[in-house]
């Protein structure tokens, strides 16, 4: 749904992978529930900055309805984060309904420019987020 009033589009997506999860010791299944990352475009370097870095305006937020396989409960799932700066905002939650895992990320970048002594905070912020949607779930066999 675009609606250019009130500067939103929505997207829902119905996706089915037989093969997404890992399986391991035939007991546990092992997988990341964000299934498309949104930082390839961010380009964080190591090193020492000189000029000041540029972060560009963008929003998201997403919630991911992961159906649990027959058979399998939750065994561990990422602890919830949240995370503010000058130039931005990200969380991340999980939560089990039923059979039904739930998981909710929202960024929220400010354009902005952060000098270059002030660098360590955007490598720290993108660090985290980069962490937390790389961070698996683990189901175990019932």
């Amino acid at each position: 749904k675009d609606d250019p009033q009130n500067a939103s589009f929505e997207l829902s997506l119905g996706l089915k992978a037989d093969s997404y999860a890992q399986i391991m010791q035939d007991r546990l299944m092992v997988f990341k529930p964000a299934v498309i990352s949104r930082l390839g475009r961010l380009s964080v370097t190591e090193g020492r900055r000189t000029t000041p870095f540029v972060v560009d305006s963008t929003a998201y937020s997403e919630e991911v309805n992961i159906e649990l396989p027959a058979g399998f409960s939750v065994d561990e799932i990422p602890n919830a984060l949240d995370l503010e700066t000058s130039f931005g905002k990200y969380s991340a939650t999980y939560n089990v309904t039923g059979t039904t895992l739930v998981y909710k990320r929202a960024l929220t970048l400010k354009r902005s420019s952060v000098p270059a002594e002030k660098y360590e905070t955007v490598k720290a912020f993108f660090g985290k987020v980069h962490a937390a949607e790389q961070a698996p779930v683990v189901l175990i066999r019932k």
